[in-house]
């Protein structure tokens, strides 16, 4: 619970007084300073308020109240009471002197530089302290050459002045000199033994050198032998053992801290800061919001508090703080490294990029800046970015033992281009301490599929962490991927015993019993899990997915997923599935509506905004598509999916110059996209232009021989051109490389198109025979035995398809139309079960619609198609279909409305030629 400052009662107030005699406004004061010199602030607060009844409007008093007030943290009520100080002419020299030193503390520098900037102070021990007050300004702003020439100034006014002093080596350190800095604040405790900043200076730079915590902690000590209410030391003392992660240590301090301090918010923060260390996050976030609403500004809280959500999980409240903190003190560095480091872990490092970019502006970079810059460019893809960036922190002399090995990981992963260099790996593992390298090198050799290598390096790092449940975790996917099967279950196990809530262990298991056909299984364990954490989201997503794997309906695996939502509103992943299952059932309208509320819940995530702008684009509405494309791109200009997916929007309003310069940029901006160069073959295709999109195809092939998209878009554009043998001869390069299902289906495809049926025929039997699950092949061959006019073989392939799986929507739906397209019975049953299955896919509702036109059912076929195309108005075909339907059953009037709107689409409708063909006829 929260506890304001205890000022004493009024009855109180007037028993001290009663007690003490009669004393006047001048007296009071006096003792107010001496409790003052003491920091003895309730003291001098009591005083205080005896002069300001005696005289409400002294000047002194207000100033005094001011000093109480700041030495309570309390800023601003130090700042109505300097006004009042002001208002009463007080002494503009000690004004001057309080507001700078107020502003720095809440982290206003550049309002102490603008203010004070030409030092007004005349007396030499003012004007040398107010020159020290503005290099403090200078440091926090990261101007380094200005904060040294205001310490010169101070010591020219006052030659030996010892906080000047202190603060020249503080500014040294800053800017990396380490070593040299070290060197002078032992010089400095040697001269000025009596002095416990120094040796408060002396402890903070031992503690940022490798080993010297000890060291460090005797300085401290030192300071406050010297000084025991000095709150500044006991704070660094009890920040050595949150290092240590010593927390009885910790609370030993905060408890001599609240005896030094009592009530501050200092004290407070340590308190909030405890409790989140032994994962208290409820108590935590309980005592910063109370200091919140006593200050809701206040940068120190708002920090705190971003920290403790982003501990607890609750990333989008954390960027509410940390955002609310910036905007209050843009300058202020920390606030930005923490922001951004919530923006990394929560998937925006874009936007992180975007917070760090001023700290890189005002001069070089400090290395944690540097290494939060490095891991949002690895997140981004850009390891080798990410690596430069490590190095250069590395090399500073304040760069802990675990940046340096972070530094050599990402330098490792970049060698090899997002490779890793495992023989560099396997190195840095053997000499290093941390874990970071040995689960690095792991992956490695998965990827490698150097089973029995990998399986060494887990008992490596069983030996570095052998109370964790990452090794065994890690083990058991070795297992599993080397077919040790049995093993595995036995390795997940044991890390589930080491950590009963370990999800990565579960969710392997989960994922065992789905291959294994035991659904129940995997739910049980997943429900187990959700009794001991019910809003845990992998688990909740998880579920959802294994309902669909059932065969569950859309409504129940909504509902599940929308339970992960309500209970992680501020996850990114489960807003992300429901607007991805909408999309599934296709529902463009609810996935809209998700996305748009995901949008308001987490704003500027560039994965929501990216489906804000293809749902858009499904809808046919292109205006808003271009501007959340826009704002992606306004956050990450290199965004490729924004890139493509505003060339997609400018195609839809017909500026296809402006889409072909969208293409080209991303084209620029990565060319070893296939993407990228797909969508500039999409763009040659829709000019006829065969021959560039087969230099296209063969660009990707020069670049990436290994991989099969280059190959795949020369046989796809093959196949348009009616290039049969070529096709063929792309595609069979394909399977080569590897077993594609969509190689081969153009395989098969290019085969029937050169007429060779035969092998056609021989080959599909083959692939389905070596695959018996691959179900695209089968909608592919399919496919292209539509493309060839052959309804009938389509027709056998659907009909297999749906006798090893009945509840195949897709396959029910075209089984339907091919029965129609033949004219043959039974298409409505077909069609009604597809819709039953998928009741929101409108393409499902238009088939069946159309199948009870083929039955002569022309009133039921219209109401229906026009249900049809109130869903999706913004799918023209559907409209036309509406109008063949009136016309059929010869309803002119009915017809020649939806033509006439079709008609007002103009040439961005391909089919206007069937339109005015129609309305011609009417």
């Amino acid at each position: 619970m929260f506890r304001l400052t205890p000022f004493a009662s009024a009855a109180a107030l007037m028993l001290l007084s009663a007690c003490s005699g009669p004393r006047d406004e001048q007296a009071s004061l006096a003792a107010a300073e001496a409790f003052l010199a003491k920091r003895d602030t309730a003291s001098a607060a009591i005083e205080i308020k005896n002069a300001l009844q005696l005289r409400p409007d002294s000047a002194r008093a207000r100033f005094l109240m001011a000093r109480t007030l700041f030495e309570q943290e309390d800023p601003a009520g130090a700042e109505i009471e300097l006004t009042k100080a002001i208002d009463q002419a007080y002494d503009p020299d000690q004004v001057a002197l309080l507001r700078a030193k107020l502003w720095n503390a809440q982290g206003r520098y550049s309002a102490t530089v603008q203010e004070f900037g030409v030092n007004p102070l005349n007396d030499a021990q003012g004007s040398a302290a107010m020159e020290v007050l503005l290099a403090t300004a200078q440091v926090g702003l990261r101007q380094w050459d200005a904060a040294g020439e205001h310490v010169r100034r101070a010591l020219s006014r006052v030659p030996g002045h010892e906080p000047a002093r202190v603060l020249a080596v503080r500014i040294d350190a800053a800017q990396g000199r380490l070593d040299a800095s070290l060197a002078q604040a032992q010089q400095l405790t040697a001269q000025l033994p009596g002095n416990a900043e120094a040796w408060k200076l002396l402890g903070d730079l031992l503690r940022a050198q490798d080993g010297k915590t000890a060291e460090a902690a005797a300085a401290y000590e030192k300071a406050l032998n010297l000084d025991a209410t000095n709150a500044d030391a006991l704070s660094a003392l009890i920040e050595v053992n949150f290092d240590r992660g010593d927390l009885a240590g910790v609370e030993r301090q905060v408890a001599q801290l609240m005896k030094v301090a009592p009530n501050r918010p200092t004290t407070m923060l340590y308190e909030s800061r405890l409790a989140g260390a032994h994962k208290d996050y409820e108590r935590a976030h309980q005592i910063l919001e109370g200091l919140l609403k006593v200050s809701p500004n206040d940068v120190r809280f708002l920090q705190a508090a971003g920290a403790v959500a982003f501990a607890a999980g609750r990333r989008s409240e954390a960027v509410g703080y940390l955002t609310k903190a910036l905007r209050t003190t843009p300058e202020n560095v920390a606030v930005r490294q923490i922001l951004a480091q919530v923006l990394i872990e929560d998937d925006h490092a874009a936007q992180a990029l975007k917070v760090l970019e001023p700290l890189n502006s005002t001069g070089p970079a400090d290395g944690k800046t540097l290494a939060l810059a490095a891991r949002a460019n690895q997140a981004l893809g850009d390891t080798g970015r990410a690596a430069q960036q490590l190095s250069q922190a590395a090399q500073r002399p304040d760069a802990s033992p675990a940046l340096r090995i972070e530094a050599e990981v990402v330098a490792a992963l970049a060698k090899g281009g997002g490779a890793m260099d495992v023989d560099k790996l396997s190195r840095i593992a053997s000499q290093d301490p941390t874990v970071l390298p040995d689960v690095k090198l792991i992956e490695a050799l998965l990827q490698r599929k150097q089973y029995p290598q990998a399986l060494q390096a887990v008992a490596a790092l069983e030996k570095k962490s052998p109370k964790s449940a990452v090794p065994p975790t890690l083990k058991g996917r070795v297992q599993w991927l080397s077919g040790q099967r049995d093993a595995a279950r036995q390795s997940f196990a044991e890390a589930l015993g080491r950590d009963a809530n370990h999800f990565p262990a579960l969710a392997n298991l989960a994922a065992m019993d789905v291959e294994d056909r035991k659904l129940g299984d995997a739910r049980r364990r997943l429900d187990g899990l959700l009794l001991a954490d019910p809003g845990h989201v992998e688990a909740l997503l998880t579920l959802a997915d294994l309902d669909r794997m059932a065969g569950q309906p859309a409504a129940q695996i909504r509902e599940r997923i929308a339970a992960a939502v309500k209970a992680n509103p501020g996850s990114i992943e489960a807003r992300l599935a429901l607007v991805d299952h909408d999309v599934r059932q296709g529902d463009a309208n609810a996935a809209l509506e998700a996305a748009q509320a995901a949008n308001s819940a987490l704003p500027n995530s560039i994965p929501i905004l990216e489906r804000i702008g293809r749902l858009h684009l499904m809808r046919g509405q292109n205006e808003p598509a271009r501007s959340a494309f826009g704002a992606v791109l306004s956050l990450d200009a290199k965004n490729l999916p924004a890139r493509l997916g505003m060339a997609d929007a400018l195609l839809g309003i017909g500026n296809t110059a402006g889409a072909t310069e969208a293409v080209e940029r991303a084209i620029a901006d990565a060319p070893r996209s296939a993407e990228a160069l797909r969508a500039g073959a999409n763009l040659a295709l829709r000019a006829k232009q065969y021959g560039k999109v087969v230099q296209y195809a063969r660009r990707v092939q020069e670049l990436r021989p290994q991989e099969p998209a280059g190959f795949l878009m020369e046989g796809q554009a093959e196949l348009l051109r009616g290039g049969y043998p070529a096709a063929a001869r792309a595609f069979s390069a394909v399977l080569t490389l590897a077993d594609n299902p969509d190689a081969a289906a153009g395989l098969h495809r290019a085969l029937l198109g050169a007429k060779r049926n035969a092998d056609a025929q021989a080959f599909a039997e083959s692939w389905a025979a070596k695959h018996p699950e691959d179900v695209g092949f089968q909608l592919k061959a399919a496919e292209g035995a539509i493309a060839n006019r052959d309804f009938a073989g389509a027709e056998r392939v659907y009909r297999q398809l749906i006798e090893k799986q009945p509840r195949h929507a897709v396959a029910l739906n075209n089984l339907a139309i091919m029965l129609l397209e033949q004219h043959k019975p039974g298409a409505v049953a077909f069609a009604q079960r597809a819709v039953e299955l998928s009741p929101q896919q409108t393409d499902f509702a238009d088939t069946l619609a159309q199948t009870y036109a083929g039955d002569k059912d022309f009133a039921k076929a219209i109401d229906l198609q026009r249900k049809v195309v109130e869903r999706a108005p913004q799918v023209p075909d559907y409209r036309l279909n509406l109008a063949k339907l009136q016309l059929a059953s010869r309803d002119e009037a009915g017809a020649r409305k939806e033509l006439q709107e079709l008609k007002k689409l103009g040439p961005a409708y391909p089919r206007q030629a069937e339109v005015t063909k129609l309305l011609q006829g009417l």
